[in-house]
């Protein structure tokens, strides 16, 4: 459950980051190249935030299911 919750606060940060960044910068750069076009629309931003959960859970399972099968008595004991 941990591993789970540590995977989404990190892709939602990342997430929340990179569409911050996207939106700061968008105008700047279209003012800057103007052949640069820069649309950015709110369904592009929900499937990528729907897209991060997705693939944060994904990432999540491998080590979820490493963890299930490791006895913590043997992990504490050395």
């Amino acid at each position: 459950r941990v591993v789970f919750e540590q995977s989404m606060i990190t892709g939602t940060l990342g997430f929340l980051l990179g569409a911050g960044v996207t939106l700061l910068l968008a105008p700047f750069a279209q003012d800057t190249v103007p052949q640069f076009v820069v649309w950015v629309r709110w369904q592009d931003i929900a499937a990528i935030a729907a897209a991060t959960l997705v693939m944060s859970l994904v990432a999540a399972y491998i080590p979820v299911r490493r963890l299930s099968n490791i006895d913590p008595v043997m992990v504490f004991k050395g």
